[in-house]
């Protein structure tokens, strides 16, 4: 009876362990994953394009580096960029659009894939060289298979 009893207690302490095994699993995924970040549109900010993927933004006292899904031809050399639409902020899995003014094209707006708070424009610089990076590395790899 005693053994029947360690058994049955045994492997129910075994049963509830393992969410916690799981989780720390989880938690260590969780941590790669990027926060969410929003940005208050209403707050006056400054939008400086450094690629047609990337935007540097200054608002308030903090900066951001929005990344554009697939790129937005033009945007480099557009001019007045702006968040799009009325909503008092935006985050990183908002949907949320910029748009800008562009001789050639009229008033394009492109989508914001990503946004990371960053310290200035030199920590933006070097999260877009270790992305281009690792593009690169994952288009040779691809090449290579």
């Amino acid at each position: 009876m005693q053994l029947r009893n360690l058994a049955v207690y045994g492997s129910m302490f075994l049963m509830s362990a393992l969410p916690l095994l799981a989780d720390d699993e989880t938690s260590d995924t969780e941590k790669k994953k990027p926060s969410n970040v929003c940005i208050n549109t209403r707050s006056e900010s400054y939008f400086s394009p450094i690629t047609d993927e990337y935007v540097f933004v200054e608002n308030g006292r903090r900066n951001y580096l929005l990344t554009i899904r697939n790129g937005c031809f033009g945007l480099r050399r557009g001019y007045a960029i702006a968040f799009k639409g009325s909503s008092r902020r935006i985050c990183s899995n908002s949907r949320a659009e910029i748009e800008y003014t562009d001789l050639r094209i009229a008033m394009p707006s492109c989508r914001i894939e990503a946004i990371d708070s960053v310290k200035d424009r030199n920590e933006a610089s070097g999260i877009i060289n270790e992305r281009e990076r690792a593009k690169k590395e994952a288009e040779k790899k691809k090449q290579d298979d």
